[in-house]
């Protein structure tokens, strides 16, 4: 229980938390599937299958264009090299997913690349 001079201090503490998590629950999150968001949370060393082709995540790059943001993956495989670039679209967030190789750029539906996570560094 608090003492009296503390009481003002335990409320105010109680109205802050408070405050903090109504103002988290009404923030405008980014809601997006397990598969999807697995898109956005890649490392170097993780091995994605696109188009049938595994290949490695070198370089991993987060950036803004006029579109908005992106984040876009350095990937090299067995004879390929590529970009792959995952940005967020229109107010659901769904995730646009695009395979730059060669000059040449093509979507590809999130759910069509197989991803095999690299293994935490944290673990």
């Amino acid at each position: 229980m608090c003492k009296p001079k503390l009481e003002s201090g335990c409320w105010r503490l109680a109205a802050d938390v408070w405050h903090l998590v109504r103002r988290w629950w009404a923030s405008d999150r980014i809601r997006l599937s397990p598969d999807e968001g697995r898109l956005l949370r890649l490392e170097p060393g993780s091995i994605l299958v696109i188009e049938g082709r595994p290949v490695e995540v070198l370089e991993r790059r987060a950036g803004e264009a006029a579109a908005g943001p992106y984040v876009e993956y350095r990937c090299r495989g067995s004879g390929v090299q590529g970009r792959l670039r995952v940005a967020p679209l229109g107010p659901d967030h769904c995730l646009r997913a695009d395979w730059l190789e060669a000059g040449h750029s093509h979507g590809l539906p999130p759910v069509a690349i197989e991803v095999y996570m690299a293994p935490s560094r944290f673990v």
